[in-house]
């Protein structure tokens, strides 16, 4: 889906490596470019999508972690939040990088 994302988030080194773990994986399941009405560089998953991608069972602990990283993405400028949550929805986030 992201290749090119997933390349760019590779490169990003002003986060732990537990950050940029989480910030590939956002890109694996974001679009490169716009697809019909789906715009690109936008994470839609969710949370358990997000670590089910990474490869980690969730739980509050994981979560907890998740929500660090999510954060520290975020403090760096590498992720945008789009929308929150609500129990209907998942938070929405655009990625702010970019593979030249």
């Amino acid at each position: 889906m992201g290749l090119k994302l997933v390349r760019a988030a590779l490169k990003v080194d002003k986060v732990r490596p537990r950050a940029r773990l989480v910030l590939t994986a956002m890109a694996a399941l974001a679009l490169d470019t716009d697809r019909g009405n789906r715009p690109g560089h936008v994470y839609y998953g969710g949370r358990h999508m997000l670590l089910a991608e990474i490869g980690i069972r969730p739980t509050t602990t994981t979560l907890r972690h998740l929500q660090a990283d999510v954060t520290e993405l975020t403090r760096a400028g590498l992720i945008v939040r789009v929308s929150r949550s609500s129990p209907e929805t998942t938070a929405v986030y655009r990625l702010c990088i970019t593979d030249p």
